[in-house]
């Protein structure tokens, strides 16, 4: 009997031990599964300053996500968010398919380099592909390391204050183009169903990074040089469409931030007339704003295709 006992208290306090552990451990338990997720599904390595899980009053914050540049591009990141949090009952964190009411992310900001063919958002999207499936001839994918982790039901996701900084040297203009595009929101509905049971972290950083860049697309593709326009708008034409999951976007920018992005053109565009043969320099501009007006117009239809008709562009 008193072995019987001796054997229950150890039991209990190993119990004890295994739970006090798991309070300490699970901040770098999330951060150590969202760093894998994103770096599985980006293809580029992607770390998390802070990750913190609220046991007692069901409140996850995280701050400092950062999305690696791929090689050879001078920015210091593609990606980076300075804030996130999310509300879920205690109860939903037991079940196996965890329902998030809203994932709010803050300041957002995004490097989007081309320079000739090259682009770092096509060595995001070339990677997003093969994390999705593919086509024919391509790679096949590698087992994802979290197909076991928990899965979420996203009811929607709020992105404010995104910042896009473009630095592209397209064919037919002197000097690098060089703006930032401010967003001022991105907000996605209905990330994951009960039948799919949800989706894994992975494929929520998929289709978080899939909607910022067709945001760019949406809000600021009138601003953006053609060749860009068009090449970004093909890249992203090789992935699923948000639509095609159920996903709902909707972005916004504000009249005041597209007056400064229109300024901005306006210097660059003086700033051309002083670079060598005027004449040419300018009839280069003119060669540009034409694309935009034609090109540019297949190309932003397209963006319909990529959110499944559901973007709608507002400003105001």
């Amino acid at each position: 009997m008193k072995l019987l006992l001796k054997l229950v208290a150890v039991l209990v306090v190993l119990l004890i031990v295994a739970v006090v552990g798991a309070f300490f451990f699970i901040d770098a338990i999330a951060k150590s599964a969202i760093e894998r997720g994103g770096t599985f599904a980006l293809g580029v390595d992607t770390t998390l300053d802070r990750a913190d899980v609220g046991v007692f009053d069901g409140r996850f914050a995280m701050s400092g996500l950062t999305v690696a540049n791929p090689g050879g591009f001078s920015a210091p990141h593609f990606l980076r968010l300075g804030d996130g949090g999310v509300a879920v009952t205690l109860a939903s964190l037991r079940e196996d398919i965890i329902e998030l009411p809203t994932l709010a992310l803050g300041d957002l900001d995004v490097n989007i380099q081309q320079t000739g063919a090259k682009a770092n958002y096509k060595v995001i999207v070339d990677h997003l592909k093969r994390f999705e499936g593919g086509g024919a001839g391509d790679p096949k994918p590698k087992p994802n390391p979290d197909a076991d982790g928990a899965r979420f039901i996203v009811r929607t996701v709020s992105i404010r204050d995104v910042k896009v900084h473009v630095d592209a040297a397209p064919k037919g203009l002197p000097t690098p183009v060089k703006l930032t595009i401010p967003i001022s929101t991105i907000e996605l509905r209905d990330i994951g169903t009960e039948s799919d049971r949800g989706v894994l972290l992975g494929e929520l950083a998929d289709i978080i990074v899939k909607a910022v860049l067709a945001a760019v697309i949406e809000q600021g593709g009138d601003l953006l040089p053609a060749t860009l326009l068009n090449d970004l708008s093909g890249a992203l034409s090789q992935l699923s469409s948000l639509g095609d999951v159920g996903v709902e976007m909707v972005s916004t920018m504000t009249a005041e931030a597209r007056q400064a992005v229109e300024t901005a053109l306006g210097d660059v565009a003086r700033q051309i007339e002083n670079v060598g043969d005027v004449g040419k320099a300018v009839q280069g501009v003119g060669d540009e704003l034409g694309k935009i007006g034609k090109e540019g117009e297949k190309a932003l239809k397209g963006v319909g295709d990529l959110i499944g008709g559901a973007g709608k562009k507002k400003g105001g």
